[in-house]
């Protein structure tokens, strides 16, 4: 008896990829928007990222630095503080 081995073919593939895209883009945004917020710059900044040259200015306005301070922007990262160190 032979058994015909099944193949996922181009649409299987494809949805794989999108899968994996979508798993990929949403942390990437978010982390994106996070960052921007620590150098006090708006979230929607990473629209740029849909337009391919100005990509390369998002790139810049991530590295820049932290603010100091309080965060302009509210959420869970601008209130978590560190724990004192072990031993204090």
């Amino acid at each position: 008896m032979h058994v015909k081995k099944r193949s996922a073919g181009p649409a299987g593939s494809a949805l794989v990829l999108l899968r994996y895209a979508l798993a990929v883009a949403i942390p990437t945004v978010a982390v994106g928007v996070r960052r921007l917020h620590d150098a006090g710059l708006s979230g929607w900044f990473m629209l740029l990222m849909l337009v391919p040259v100005a990509g390369i200015a998002l790139i810049v306005l991530v590295a820049e630095e932290s603010k100091p301070g309080i965060n302009t922007y509210p959420g869970l990262h601008a209130t978590w503080t560190a724990p004192p160190p072990a031993g204090s």
